[in-house]
């Protein structure tokens, strides 16, 4: 048995850790995907009008529109953003046929407390006091109360709207089915070069720009293998959480992939360990008679706060280790 007596360092007792294995450390490119209309692959959305009309009221490029904010307006009266992946296609009133249209329509009116604090049953069918909900609705807008939805009053999004560009002016005269604006999701993504592996779509990361900025997490939705003077890599892909307020183009960034996640393991701070001539790594433990004794360990996965999962005959719950300190 070998003994140690010169590294002096704090004794700590083996604790329950959960180790989670991560990659990090790319310069990524920060950008704003495109709302889809169709599938997965995200394409930038124009929005028309479906009336003739002269241009009233505009947003701002670069502002974002929520439920039940105006989008533009038209002869001073409004189009105003729902949330719902079927589009807008007729009026709605008590009668028109059962559908999905309807049923995202009482959703939007229960969510913004049309209701009247008696949640409609969102079951796709226009009822009576879907319709009094909707006129409630239409006068909180400024528009003339009526039981009925007049196509073209509302469009429905799956989410905020992000305004990248305008296609008319104010004062502009359009007819049916001029481009008004153009909108993207409100949805970022960042994308980097990694040369490692164990990425796969789905994991959890997060990314923290150079900048300063806060970190945000984010998931892995997309991985492109390339191979580039004869190594390989993999362009990753991260969509981050919500809607953070980070400029678009290249920035310097450390994005951090959760690869592998172990639970419950014993683990301890890395400095802990001893690398043996004769290979692999020990543990200094204490024994009764106060000196240290090397006992050796298998190392596991490594993860963030600086810990390393071990495990072997002699490791318990709350067996001391010496952990170094440097001087």
């Amino acid at each position: 048995m070998v003994t140690r007596s010169h590294r002096r360092g704090t004794w700590i007792g083996l604790a329950v850790f959960g180790v989670a294995v991560a990659t990090s450390g790319w310069l990524v490119t920060l950008s704003r995907p495109a709302t889809s209309t169709s599938g997965n692959d995200p394409v930038q959305q124009t929005v028309m009008t479906v009336v003739p009309g002269v241009v009233t009221a505009l947003p701002a490029v670069g502002s974002v529109i929520h439920q039940g904010q105006t989008l533009f307006e038209l002869d001073g009266e409004p189009t105003i953003l729902l949330y719902g992946s079927v589009p807008e296609w007729r009026t709605l009133a008590v009668g028109a046929p059962p559908g999905t249209d309807i049923q995202e329509l009482q959703k939007n009116l229960n969510q913004m407390g049309y209701d009247n604090g008696y949640p409609l049953p969102e079951d796709g069918v226009f009822s009576v006091s879907t319709g009094y909900a909707v006129q409630r609705f239409l006068k909180a807008k400024g528009l003339s109360p009526s039981t009925q939805l007049t196509y073209g009053t509302v469009l429905f999004s799956p989410g905020p709207l992000f305004v990248s560009g305008l296609a008319v002016g104010l004062g502009s005269t359009v007819s049916a089915g001029a481009e008004i604006l153009t909108v993207t999701s409100t949805q970022r993504t960042v994308t980097g070069s990694y040369a490692g592996s164990g990425l796969a779509v789905g994991q959890r990361a997060s990314v923290t720009p150079d900048s300063g900025a806060a970190t945000v997490a984010g998931t892995v939705t997309a991985l492109t293998a390339q191979t580039s003077n004869g190594s390989s890599q993999e362009t990753v892909t991260i969509t981050l959480a919500g809607s953070p307020v980070l400029p678009t183009g290249e920035i310097t960034a450390q994005a951090s992939v959760v690869t592998a996640r172990v639970k419950n393991a014993l683990a301890v701070p890395v400095q802990a360990l001893v690398a043996l001539v004769e290979g692999g790594y020990a543990l200094e433990v204490p024994t009764s008679r106060g000196r240290e004794r090397l006992v050796a360990v298998h190392v596991g996965a490594t993860g963030s706060h600086n810990l390393v999962q071990v495990s072997g005959p002699a490791v318990r719950p709350g067996l001391r280790v010496l952990v170094p300190t440097l001087f």
